[in-house]
């Protein structure tokens, strides 16, 4: 009798170890999801490693093309650098460069399964989804924002 009551319970205390790390490793997956597009758009907005990112973007030196294979962003600051961001939709990812760093540049974000601007006379409107995978999880992260240009009026 008091085997099988161990065995009940020892069962019992396995299955709930299993569920746990099932639950860890889902949620684990999705935190990084998420984290990476949140990191991806700060970079894009903010800036990467001192070079500054679309916030500082003076709104007349603003371009943006759309196109089957993904997107090309560029933009001056008032240092009169020019910016790019060029997102490859078959690779899936967001990469960067400026005119200081020659002919090199940097990938922001991986993973990304879509991204879209849209612009307008006071800002841009971007918007990407993050997918993960680890074995048998997945999962997507979607992200947005509204960035205003530099020196403009805010509606």
């Amino acid at each position: 009798m008091a085997a099988f009551i161990f065995g009940a319970v020892l069962a019992a205390i396995l299955t709930l170890h299993i569920v746990a790390q099932r639950e860890w490793r889902d949620t684990d997956v999705a935190l990084n999801a998420t984290h990476r597009a949140g990191m991806t758009l700060e970079q894009i907005v903010y800036g990467y490693a001192g070079n500054a990112g679309l916030r500082a973007a003076r709104a007349d030196t603003v371009v943006a093309s759309n196109h089957v294979d993904g997107w090309t962003l560029s933009y001056q600051t008032p240092d009169d650098v020019t910016h790019a961001l060029v997102y490859d939709r078959h690779a899936g990812h967001i990469r960067y460069s400026n005119t200081t760093m020659a002919s090199t540049s940097v990938v922001l974000g991986d993973s990304i399964a879509s991204a879209s601007i849209t612009g307008t006379p006071s800002g841009m409107q971007l918007s990407l989804t993050v997918s993960k995978q680890a074995g048998q999880f997945a999962s997507d992260a979607a992200i947005r924002t509204f960035v205003y240009y530099r020196n403009t009026i805010q509606d």
